[in-house]
Formats: structure tokens, sequence, C-alpha cells
């Protein structure tokens, strides 16, 4: 975070509380996006997120959630997850966290049931996500035929050195698309045009593909089809801001640089194969790791979500 930033806020007399923490994740993300103050610093523009919400409009929410994990119960969601328990990987992170938005949208697919649909749609509802153009954009995708020859020319972050840029490109790129199933035939490369730096994906399209183009620090992506140059993207600023949630939303506002897929604002831990060997999944006083120790958090004793979906969890445990 700027400091002055911080500090320049701070002094202004005429903003409520609420105001300032609004305000509060822009001023942290924006000094790590594109020209800001502190990538240089960093190393590279590396993935920033931060929320602020109201505490007060949580347990509403939770409750919500509570009533939806056990109408999840009985629909045998933890049933689907045995059969498919590598279902949730589409859309979590490498630690198994997952955007909240991004889960009760895809959850749609699992019952047509009128209460389960119901419940959804006013958690949904709860958040109040705006669909912004700002937030459009982060998310913009180009359609690519079966049968193109493509090529996109990503504008490269230029603070990673050359000796791991790539490496590091292509993991967060194929971490963008990760719901997409991507093909095994497509090439990645570091490519240099009139002395600017591109990350380089391109192949053939074996079937219709959407792909998400953006990665942190990157302001334009050229589309390249038979070798033209046939769609640009570009847009002023690498990271999103949003303060304009429902009234009714626990969300006050969020910001992120691009580079992470489903970033919304707010995760959950959504690991099913969870097991004792978790990372960082060991509670220093009681000792419980792994499920035992998610099962204990407040949020998985307050909904139930732990016991619904921790695949490795033990009777004792719960």
């Amino acid at each position: 975070m700027s400091y002055l930033g911080l500090i320049e806020l701070l002094g202004k007399k005429d903003l409520s509380t609420e105001e300032i923490v609004r305000a509060l994740p822009k001023i942290y993300v924006e000094p790590y996006s594109r020209r800001g103050s502190l990538a240089t610093r960093e190393g590279e523009y590396d993935v920033v997120t931060m929320a602020a919400i109201d505490t007060a409009k949580w347990s509403a929410f939770r409750e919500g959630f509570k009533k939806l994990v056990y109408n999840l119960t009985q629909l045998g969601f933890r049933e689907y997850l045995t059969t498919n328990p590598s279902w949730p990987k589409l859309i979590s992170d490498e630690d198994g966290n997952t955007d909240f938005l991004e889960l009760l949208k895809r959850l749609r697919f699992f019952s047509d049931e009128f209460g389960f649909q119901l419940e959804l749609e006013q958690l949904l509802s709860m958040i109040g996500y705006p669909e912004t153009q700002a937030a459009n954009v982060m998310q913009e995708k180009v359609h690519l035929s079966k049968g193109s020859v493509f090529a996109l020319l990503i504008d490269a972050d230029e603070l990673i050195s050359e000796k791991k840029v790539l490496k590091v490109l292509k993991k967060r790129w194929m971490a963008m698309n990760q719901d997409q199933s991507l093909p095994k035939n497509l090439t990645y490369k570091m490519q240099k045009i009139n002395s600017e730096l591109y990350f380089s994906v391109s192949g053939v399209a074996k079937r219709d593909l959407d792909l998400r183009v953006w990665l942190p620090g990157a302001l334009s992506v050229k589309v390249q089809i038979e070798g033209k140059v046939e769609q640009v993207f570009t847009r002023d600023q690498d990271y999103t801001y949003n303060d304009h949630f429902s009234a009714s939303s626990f969300m006050l506002s969020e910001a992120h640089t691009q580079g992470a897929p489903f970033i919304h604002g707010i995760g959950i831990g959504f690991k099913p194969l969870m097991d004792k060997k978790e990372v960082r999944g060991t509670d220093s006083i009681t000792g419980a790791v792994g499920p035992a120790f998610y099962l204990e958090t407040e949020w998985s004793r307050r909904t139930g979500w732990g016991e619904l979906i921790l695949l490795n969890r033990k009777v004792e445990d719960l």
C-alpha cells in the first residue's frame, strides 16, 4: 500500500468512516499496477486484490448460505463431489480458494429445483455485484472459430527477469483460462516486435475457443488470424475498482489487478480432497490438521460447508 495515499485519505476531514473504508482497496491495489509506484520495487506486475466489507451485513449472508448448504446436502452435492472431486479446480486457485460469486453462478447447473435456485438468486442479490464496464473489461475474451490459425500477442510484463518471464506469464495465462480445457497443441513464447516485448500464445483451434486475454500490466492485446492482425484489445489501466454495490450487499468496494481468474472480491475454501498434508492447514493451538482444522473454523461450524465438501474428513472430526 502507498502510505502517502493512505495519509492523504485520512487527512480528508469531510469523509465518513464508511467512505474511507470504501476507498482503501483502490489505494492498496493501484500502486502495484502498470506505472504504479510500487510495481518496480516488486519486480513484476503481480496479482493483487483487496475488498472492503460491512461486517454488520455479513451475518444475514452467512445464514442464507447455511440454508443453501442444507439444500445442497439434500440434493446430493457431496455424492456429486465424490464422483467429480476435481470439478472445483475449474474455478479455484492453487490453494483451493474459489470466488464466492463464481461458485454461486456455477452451482446453477447442479439442480433446477425451484427452492434451490431461489436461494442461489437471493444470495447473488445479497452480494449485489455491479455489472460495470470495468468489471466486464477485465474478463474480456476473444472468440476463435474451429480451424483458426491464430496468435495472441499480449503486452508483456517488462519488469520480470528475462530468465523467468516466459514461465511466469504462461502459468498466469493458463490460470486465467483454466476452465476452458485448453488444447495441448498451443505454443507459448516471448516475442519482440519493433522493440516491444509480447507474450505470444499461438496454434490451431481444434474447436471453438473463448480465451481470456488479459494479464497483469498488459494494456494491449493483438489477435492475429493467418498472420494478419484481426482484432486489438486496449485498456487504460490494468486494474479494476468497483464501489457501486447494492444497498443490501455486505460488499463496500473491491479492487484487483488482472491475472488471477474469477476474482470479484471475496473467496471461500473449496478443496474437497484436502488432507492432513494441507499447506498452512494446522491449528497452532489445538494441533488439528487439514480437514479437522477447517471443520473448526467459525465459517464451517456456522454453515456446515466443511462437513458437506471435505471428502477426507473423519466422523470423529465432526
